[in-house]
């Protein structure tokens, strides 16, 4: 199986939002080597939320220039 990277971006409570979630069940569907990667301001609640997913590594990218999605800071991170 092909490995699958799911990256996203946590809610400002430091969640996943319900869409993320169901993305992360159609990746997880797939079947393949899972990595998790989720970037914010605070992203361990979202790690916490989603720790049981079978994904083999998680990777985050942290901090206040992180807080709002945008595409410079997004692609930085990635």
């Amino acid at each position: 199986m092909d490995p699958i990277l799911f990256l996203a971006h946590v809610e400002a409570d430091g969640t996943l939002a319900k869409a993320a979630r169901e993305t992360l069940a159609a990746a997880i569907a797939l079947g393949g080597n899972l990595t998790v990667g989720l970037v914010g301001a605070s992203v361990q609640a979202a790690a916490d939320q989603i720790a049981g997913c079978g994904a083999t590594r998680f990777l985050a990218v942290e901090g206040d220039a992180f807080a709002q999605p945008r595409y410079a800071s997004d692609a930085a991170a990635g």
